[in-house]
C-alpha cells in the first residue's frame, strides 16, 4: 500500500493500482469516473493506492531455485513470434503431406479394384459384352 488504507473500502470506494492512479491523476480522497461491469457509469472515491511488487518476489524465487529463468514480457513476445513463424511454415506443409498421402491412398484403392476385376473384364471382352455395349450406346 503506497497511500490510504483498505479498511475504507465500502459503498462507492475503490482502491487503484499505482499505474492506474497515475494515468487518472487520482490521489486518495479524489472522486474518479468508473465504468462498472454492466456498463453503468458512476463515480467512486479513491481510498487507497497500491503497488504490485511482483518483480521483487520473482527475483527472490530465482535466487531460491537455481535454473529458474526470469524474463520480461518483451522476451515472451519474441519467443512467441519465433513459434508463430515456425507454425506458419509447418501448417501448410502438413496439409500438403496429408493431401499427398490421401491422394496416394485413393489411387492405390482404385488400382487394386481394377486389378482385382481384371479377370471379369477379360471375360466380358471375350463374350463381346464390352464391344457390343460400345456399338449400341452410340
Amino acid at each position: 500500500m503506497t497511500a490510504g488504507a483498505l479498511n475504507g473500502l465500502h459503498c462507492d470506494a475503490i482502491a487503484l493500482g499505482r499505474h492506474r492512479a497515475d494515468a487518472a491523476h487520482a490521489r486518495v480522497g479524489d472522486r474518479v469516473a468508473v465504468t462498472l461491469g454492466d456498463g453503468t457509469q458512476t463515480r467512486a472515491t479513491v481510498v487507497a493506492v497500491y503497488t504490485r511488487d511482483v518483480a521483487g518476489r520473482l527475483r527472490a524465487l530465482v535466487q531460491r531455485y537455481p535454473g529458474l529463468q526470469l524474463s520480461d514480457s518483451a522476451s515472451l513476445v519474441t519467443a512467441n513470434a519465433v513459434n508463430d513463424e515456425l507454425n506458419n511454415w509447418l501448417g501448410p506443409f502438413f496439409v500438403a503431406m496429408i493431401f499427398t498421402f490421401t491422394s496416394i491412398a485413393v489411387l492405390n484403392t482404385l488400382i487394386m479394384i481394377a486389378l482385382r476385376r481384371r479377370r471379369e473384364l477379360a471375360l466380358l471382352r471375350l463374350t463381346g459384352a464390352i464391344f457390343s455395349r460400345l456399338i449400341f450406346s452410340r
